[in-house]
């Protein structure tokens, strides 16, 4: 891969993690709004669980421009094991998201059990 794709990939990989913290950021504000009783928890659970999936697929975006598979083996545009941790905890931000709203629609919406 040339220098001026793998810039290209760079530099979308760094779009797609800063459009990831946007939406992060976009679930806390979600939170305050709930826990102000500006927003339901309804609502809000509503609302974060499609920017959870968003989240994913930024992720997945992530992942998916950052290491490129050629003949010759996979050809990384940033240090692979830079790539493994900031993937891992993407996952793991999400991951700890959807169950943060899966126990507050437990507790605070209506029982699941």
């Amino acid at each position: 891969m040339n220098s001026k794709k793998r810039k290209l990939r760079a530099v979308f990989s760094l779009l797609f993690v800063l459009l990831y913290l946007v939406a992060l950021a976009a679930e806390g504000y979600i939170l305050y709004l709930c826990r102000r009783d500006r927003m339901t928890y309804m609502q809000g659970f509503l609302t974060s669980i499609p920017t959870s999936i968003v989240m994913y697929w930024l992720s997945c975006f992530f992942d998916d421009i950052t290491a490129v598979k050629g003949k010759g083996g996979t050809d990384h545009v940033i240090n692979r094991h830079l790539r493994r941790v900031i993937s891992a905890l993407l996952t793991l931000v999400i991951i700890i998201t959807v169950a943060f709203w899966l126990y507050t629609y437990h507790t605070q919406i209506t029982p699941l059990f």
